[in-house]
């Protein structure tokens, strides 16, 4: 095959649009609090000239920059030595040598910028540290494809001059028949929203506030939140009235985070397309920032099965894929597929990890000290809560009784839940967890994946014999607490496994 990348290459010129794009975006949020103080501030009609002549210096800087950097930016493959090089930078000059040996995963992305204007980027994820994954911001079409094509023939020609097998694990150029397309509608994306854990849509409602907060809070009066809440909570005339208010409060919270969390899922799996092949998964998701990336299964270190009762009635589960990626970058490890049918999650779940039957299956459970471990956890809130109200008197006593009624006691029930769902199970090729409250999850390791095992045991476990124990894959670690004394036996079998086994893990 010839190599079109033998020589200097430089990305498409609609790069330098990406890379103008980007510095104003990072300059912004840099200074969000700067602007939002400016906004508000009684002496903006002074200052609003000389914003606009910085604004429009600052434009044309980051312009000249941009153009530098598409300049000076290159890629070649170098056949001789068996790398893919690249070299950057303007002021600090960079180059970074990849031997083919250590390429992982060629994938591309788009956010809704390099969409307008027609080009990918190119990721190139090696074993190793963080800064040896190369992104290629922008190329057509055609050159990015022709660029994956090219690495991987050399990459398969590389193994066969070395050992007398091709490795499974390079994907054939040559055009396949799909096993099967699965796509996502937006009606899908919907449900799947609907039917989501709400918390996270909250979570993200209290992070974007909180650096609203810490942007301004640098440039405002401070205000005594403390008497604000006192004069408030003083408004209402009885404990009833003020649990009404609160009611209702949490009910546009609620409503919110519902509609966050929608946003969130369609913006995320937008128009997702899954193609399964005999040897690999192509995955394509994503609104903003439009994802298409081959999953191996011999990267695939751990994989998670997730639903709750609504969408398993609606038949849509997800699937979790960590996958063998350079270090330090726990986010692009993790791969999440949602809103896969029972039959097709389990077809990939036969892909990904080996197969037996469950009869040889050994069910471990954590000690009952696992529930008392967690509700005594739950009891440290109200203590602390507890003492800073006696001493400040920030909420009536009646009403602070009422909540911790029912902040106790509905914890206490998800912890029931959550103690009789979890266990740890052992078969002859795999191990596998269940958890989960209301979204029930199953994560399987292939024992042979599995790198290495640490076991602990306390002082204070010693007398009841008790034992905590963590298995480390490439990808992600599995583990739980307070086991007996049989999980050491399962320990020394996943030992005898990972001896014997001639399977290679990545």
């Amino acid at each position: 095959m010839n190599n079109p990348f033998s020589i200097p290459q430089r990305q498409a010129i609609e790069a330098i649009g990406i890379y103008w794009v980007k510095s104003i975006y990072h300059f912004i949020r840099a200074f969000i609090a700067v602007v939002v103080y400016s906004a508000l501030s009684s002496k903006m009609d002074k200052i609003i000239d000389y914003l606009g002549y910085g604004a429009i210096a600052i434009l044309v800087i980051f312009l000249i920059n941009s153009y530098l950097q598409y300049r000076n930016f290159f890629f070649y493959i170098n056949e001789k030595e068996n790398e893919f090089i690249l070299k950057k930078g303007v002021l600090s000059k960079k180059e970074i040598a990849i031997e083919f040996e250590k390429i992982q995963q060629v994938s591309f992305k788009r956010n809704i910028f390099q969409r307008l204007l027609g080009i990918y980027s190119v990721v190139i994820e090696s074993v190793g540290s963080k800064e040896e994954e190369i992104e290629i911001l922008g190329l057509k079409k055609d050159k990015a494809e022709a660029l994956k094509a090219t690495l991987f023939h050399l990459i398969k020609t590389e193994k066969r001059e070395n050992i007398e097998d091709v490795s499974e694990e390079i994907i054939e150029n040559t055009p396949t028949e799909p096993d099967w397309k699965h796509e996502l509608s937006i009606l899908d994306l919907i449900k799947l929203g609907l039917t989501t854990n709400y918390f996270r849509g909250l979570a993200l409602i209290f992070v974007f506030f909180s650096f609203v907060y810490d942007s301004v809070s640098n440039f405002v009066e401070e205000i005594n939140y403390q008497e604000k809440f006192r004069e408030v909570a003083g408004s209402f005339g009885d404990v009833t009235s003020l649990i009404i208010f609160f009611g209702i409060i949490f009910l546009i919270l609620f409503f919110v985070s519902i509609l966050v969390t929608v946003a969130e899922i369609v913006i995320k799996n937008f128009n997702l397309k899954l193609t399964k092949n005999s040897k690999h998964l192509e995955l394509e998701k994503g609104l903003f920032e439009n994802t298409k990336q081959t999953i191996k299964p011999i990267r695939v270190q751990v994989l998670s099965m997730v639903t709750n009762p609504v969408q398993r009635k609606l038949n849509l589960h997800h699937l979790l894929l960590q996958i063998t990626s350079s270090e330090e970058n726990d986010k692009k490890s993790k791969i999440y597929i949602p809103g896969l049918p029972k039959l097709k999650i389990n077809e990939l779940a036969q892909m990904f990890v080996s197969q037996s039957q469950d009869l040889l299956a050994v069910k471990i459970k954590p000690n009952k000290r696992w529930l008392l471990k967690r509700l005594l956890f739950l009891c440290v809130p109200i203590v602390i809560f507890t003492t800073v109200n006696y001493f400040f008197e920030i909420v009536n006593w009646s009403f602070l009784l009422i909540i911790y009624i029912l902040y106790f006691g509905l914890l206490f029930y998800l912890q029931i839940i959550a103690y009789h769902n979890l266990s740890l199970h052992f078969d002859e090729h795999k191990l596998y967890r269940k958890s989960g409250i209301w979204d029930k999850t199953i994560t399987f390791v292939d024992l042979y994946k599995v790198q290495a095992i640490t076991v602990t045991q306390p002082i204070w476990y010693q007398k009841r014999d008790l034992y905590n124990v963590t298995f480390h894959t490439a990808s992600g670690n599995i583990g739980m607490s307070l086991l007996p004394r049989k999980v050491i036996e399962m320990v020394n079998y996943n030992l005898y496994k990972i001896e014997t086994s001639q399977k290679k893990w990545m």
